[in-house]
């Protein structure tokens, strides 16, 4: 929920936005839907089935109209370009958002559960720099790569200096702080966790959120370069994404 709502509300219509380990296209959807037709969505995703979800998810939305132009690029982002190996675990068929890139930090449960029947795949690297080498502002990146967020961010430090990143929503397997944590910082970015209540986001200021006992899903953080209208943006009112804030606002 605090993802989804994230999203919603930090992306504004006409946005340039960017959706790191889109997988089938959830966020994907979330962002275009916000930015509307003027609007532009880029996805990233290297595994091949994946991708080809998300090709036929973005086929449905384009014929529906009224929702910003995606540009889909296979391909994972990371510090550089060239190839990685992708991992691909045996529970890709029924959880396929565990596939990641090999040597990628999550963590020794995490290997050693991806080292039972995987399979590896060579894919494309990318990184945002070369990207958006002319210069364009980027108001969302939303990273959820498996335990490479350190890699694409490193990928993206010159858009983050020159302040050309507005917002990064990303996915953190280790506990706060890790070593994401820090860069965004040195680089002059405020990090929140995000949490929520029933009534709408709770931002964590230098912190971690809550953990997700009975999901167990990684925590999310938001890096901003303006922390106090990114508070407010994200914790005023009730839900808009969902819920009756839809109706209220």
């Amino acid at each position: 929920m605090p993802l989804t709502e994230a999203l919603w509300r930090l992306a504004q219509p006409g946005d340039i936005v960017v959706d790191g380990g889109a997988n089938i296209g959830y966020a994907t959807s979330i962002l275009a839907a916000r930015v509307a037709p003027r609007g532009k969505v880029h996805s990233f995703e290297p595994d091949p089935r994946s991708f080809g979800e998300l090709q036929r998810n973005i086929s449905e939305w384009e014929k529906r109209g009224q929702r910003g132009a995606f540009r889909l690029h296979a391909a994972a982002l990371g510090a550089r370009s060239g190839t990685a190996i992708l991992q691909i675990p045996a529970s890709f068929e029924w959880n396929g958002g565990r596939a990641r890139i090999e040597n990628a930090a999550a963590g020794e449960e995490a290997e050693s559960k991806l080292d039972r029947g995987v399979t590896k795949l060579e894919v494309k690297l990318v990184n945002l720099d070369e990207v958006f080498s002319q210069g364009e502002q980027v108001s969302v990146v939303k990273l959820d790569v498996e335990g490479f967020e350190l890699d694409a961010l490193m990928g993206m430090e010159q858009m983050l200096r020159e302040r050309r990143i507005r917002h990064v929503v990303f996915e953190e397997l280790r506990d706060y702080p890790a070593p994401t944590h820090q860069f965004l910082r040195n680089l002059g970015y405020s990090v929140f966790g995000l949490d929520y209540g029933f009534f709408g986001i709770k931002c964590c200021r230098d912190k971690g959120p809550r953990a997700e006992s009975i999901s167990g899903l990684p925590a999310n953080y938001v890096a901003t370069y303006e922390p106090e209208k990114t508070v407010r943006q994200l914790e005023h009112g009730l839900w808009k994404s969902f819920g009756p804030g839809r109706y209220l606002y």
